[in-house]
């Protein structure tokens, strides 16, 4: 799903806000290309089997310098296009989170 300028900028600004420049992969203070669409990848509970869940729409950016790439979840961003959230089966507080590792 193609986003908007407006989406692209409130992105930006919560980047500036909410997350470190520099790369855990290469150390490099990079610049960092945002995608302008989001990732869709799908999600599924694990019990007996996979059961699929829905998809869990994500910005990406890649690292400039070593192709790192940082996913970052709309859905706790909060920004999310609303030509979405009609499609959506799930909200934040619908997602259960695995158990923090670390």
């Amino acid at each position: 799903m193609m986003l908007s300028q407006k989406e692209i900028s409130d992105f930006i600004n919560w980047l500036e806000e909410h997350a470190k420049k520099r790369c855990e992969s290469c150390q490099n203070d990079s610049i960092w290309h945002i995608g302008d669409n989001l990732m869709m990848p799908n999600a599924y509970q694990v019990e007996r089997e996979l059961t699929p869940y829905g998809s869990l729409p994500m910005f990406y950016i890649v690292c400039s310098h070593c192709g790192h790439v940082r996913l970052y979840s709309a859905l706790a961003v909060q920004i999310l296009p609303n030509r979405l959230v009609q499609k959506l089966p799930l909200s934040l507080q619908e997602l259960r989170f695995p158990k923090e590792i670390w």
